[in-house]
């Protein structure tokens, strides 16, 4: 599976919470809770993921764009 972010995010990601982008479609290889992410109106659909990344609990926000999954 193909994922898409931008990089400038990432490495803030990185910064804030040791998390990178490259790791994340680990997550989706396993059981998810997904549900529709409403915080704002971001002008599309965004989906708020809970699964496990590497023996801990994970958090991610994504859409998909022309069926490549996008992460925030």
């Amino acid at each position: 599976m193909d994922f898409e972010w931008d990089n400038q995010k990432n490495l803030e990601n990185i910064r804030r919470h040791g998390i990178d982008f490259q790791d994340v479609p680990s997550i989706f290889q396993y059981y998810m809770v997904i549900t529709l992410y409403e915080r704002y109106d971001y002008g599309e659909e965004r989906w708020l993921g809970i699964g496990m990344l590497r023996n801990s609990v994970a958090v991610v926000i994504f859409t998909e764009r022309d069926s490549i999954p996008n992460v925030f």
